[in-house]
């Protein structure tokens, strides 16, 4: 089920589907979440799948100002605060991969796992 969220100023375009752990999929830069959709019905067999199309990606809108990591990885625990409203395993690559790692160690209590190929 797509649907939308307000993160701050950014109106973020996501995606749920599956049962189980949820587990957020953080796509590569220049891409959006999109580039997981051969590995969401897999997944959706084993947990609550969750896809956000990061600032300025696909069905995701820019905004006015500048744009880092931080920003986005600040995105993101947002999203896990509001959509998913706890931990969730992070799975990223890429830009994904980098909004994740910075994370664990600061938000130890946003993701039991971080996963990065």
């Amino acid at each position: 089920m797509s649907n939308y969220v307000q993160l701050g100023p950014v109106r973020t375009w996501y995606d749920e589907t599956g049962d189980g752990e949820p587990v957020l999929l953080l796509h590569g830069g220049f891409v959006d979440s999109r580039t997981f959709d051969a590995a969401v019905p897999g997944l959706a067999e084993h947990f609550r799948v969750y896809r956000m199309d990061r600032r300025g990606h696909g069905r995701t809108p820019d905004v006015d100002g500048p744009i880092s990591y931080d920003m986005m990885a600040d995105d993101a625990i947002a999203f896990l605060d509001k959509v998913i409203g706890g931990q969730a395993h992070l799975v990223g690559y890429s830009d994904g991969a980098n909004i994740a790692c910075p994370r664990s160690p600061v938000a130890p209590s946003s993701s039991p796992r971080t996963t990065m190929p």
